[in-house]
């Protein structure tokens, strides 16, 4: 975006490009006296072409203009591409202004045929697309299938996201924004489009990047610089925590705010197994039908208007809107069909047993069941990660434990509507732990969610089912 796309530039840019490929590329300010050169080791370079909608005027082909995007792209990887390979690196890509699943189509077909040309093996280009139009935020499951053999991952855009925001929806009123100032990325539409990216990407295996932070170093004001520092740290935090797997910044005098943000949060190479989760929202529906269907529990129209109304504040809570269908929302319902069976057996067969027996009988037959598969894809792990997943497992058999207990104590279509209170924790962690502050749909939510809860107490209380 900040370099202007006139005829020498273009072709000084491809030199500069290439003398860097080949480490020879310096610079002396003659004023000064400065020397710039590379380092011997370096960044990784990353060539972004121009997008699509950018001709090159200076390059005919059939007596038309060619395309900006595959000029750059052409003459780079013509020309570099093997040195690149030869320097243990690759020729890589960063994909702009993208609005369709059809553009990054287009792109994997200019990839395919540029590396059948120089006899490089197909794949070995790899790209990064840039998520900075509204239309692409809704084709991003598709835009990773069209580029499944080049596709590293998605980066989150920022203001061209804005701007493309405002384009498409200049004419609706419902529509506007305030000033740019305050449309920042924790605004309700970048926060929930910033993390379907996220989930997008680590259900399909892919990187999700996060944005740039705009601000720079501010020389002469310690106050206002501070502040600008203090803003980035948070915003990478914010990132990090939600599970990107890496940032850019806009100045260098960034990079080390950002790298001590990602290397605390993400010591790992990267969060690509942190996929955000979906809340097993129909199994106190299941549980109930489960209770009334196969146990002969009573189950009354009130008792079902309560479970249906918690179904309903998961759903505000939620909010489906921002969500896409996939596999993210069908293994949480096979969950939830499994986890009825469960409760239904230890409710109809085991009642008889004592809690801590089912417990331990269980967690020895998932460590049968589950515990050769691991070798399968198995990989070592530090004393740090062999302590969290002990502790993960202790809070589930805890957890577990008590579930044996409620079951054997209560109907379990009583207590299926308590389960929808996973919301409600899970708000209240978010809060302490990551600091994020609740929406109202969120509160609203959970307020429709602990009153199904109390009205089935009540119920239960007044008909003698529980005293």
């Amino acid at each position: 975006d900040s370099a202007t796309p006139a005829w020498n530039n273009v072709i000084e840019g491809q030199i500069n490009l290439k003398n860097a490929v080949n480490k020879k590329i310096n610079f002396t300010d003659k004023a000064t006296g400065k020397e710039y050169k590379l380092n011997e080791k370096h960044a990784v370079l990353i060539v972004r072409p121009r997008g699509w909608h950018l001709d090159e005027a200076h390059f005919l082909v059939d007596n038309e203009k060619c395309s900006g995007g595959i000029f750059d792209f052409a003459i780079y990887f013509y020309h570099n591409a093997k040195k690149l390979l030869q320097n243990g690196t690759g020729p890589y890509f960063y994909l702009p202004k993208m609005e369709s699943h059809l553009e990054a189509r287009l792109w994997n077909d200019v990839f395919t045929e540029a590396q059948k040309k120089l006899g490089i093996k197909h794949g070995t280009i790899k790209a990064t697309v840039l998520i900075e139009t509204i239309l692409a935020s809704f084709e991003m499951d598709e835009i990773l299938f069209e580029l499944k053999d080049h596709i590293v991952g998605l980066n989150c855009g920022r203001w061209d996201y804005i701007f493309s925001y405002i384009k498409k929806f200049k004419n609706f009123k419902d529509f506007l924004l305030p000033d740019r100032s305050i449309v920042k990325m924790t605004s309700h539409f970048l926060r929930s489009y910033s993390l379907l990216l996220i989930k997008t990407c680590h259900r399909r295996g892919a990187h999700a990047m996060g944005g740039m932070a705009a601000q720079i170093p501010i020389k002469d004001n310690e106050t206002l610089n501070q502040k600008a520092m203090d803003a980035v740290k948070q915003d990478k935090l914010r990132e990090a925590n939600d599970g990107h797997d890496g940032t850019w910044v806009a100045h260098p005098g960034l990079v080390k705010i950002a790298k001590n943000v990602f290397d605390e949060k993400m010591p790992q190479a990267n969060q690509v197994n942190k996929i955000p989760s979906n809340i097993k929202i129909e199994a106190p529906i299941l549980i109930t039908a489960s209770g009334a269907f196969i146990l002969n529990e009573k189950v009354g129209w009130r008792r079902w208007t309560a479970v249906i109304c918690g179904f309903i504040g998961v759903l505000i809570v939620i909010d489906p809107n921002n969500l896409k269908f996939g596999f993210a929302f069908i293994y949480p319902l096979i969950a939830a069909i499994f986890i009825t069976q469960r409760d239904t057996i230890t409710r109809k067969f085991l009642n008889q047993y004592d809690s801590l027996q089912i417990v331990f009988i269980t967690s020895l037959s998932v460590t049968v069941f589950f515990g050769f598969g691991m070798f399968l894809n198995y990989k070592p792990i530090n004393l740090e990660i062999f302590i969290y997943i002990f502790l993960s497992a202790f809070f589930v058999t805890l957890g577990y434990y008590f579930s044996v207990l409620t079951i054997k104590t209560a109907n379990i279509s009583t207590t299926s509507p308590f389960r929808y209170t996973i919301i409600i924790f899970g708000i209240i962690l978010g809060y302490f732990v990551f600091n994020e502050i609740p929406a109202l749909n969120m509160i609203l939510g959970s307020l429709i969610i602990i009153s199904s809860g109390i009205f089935i107490i009540l119920r239960q209380k007044k008909i003698g089912i529980i005293k």
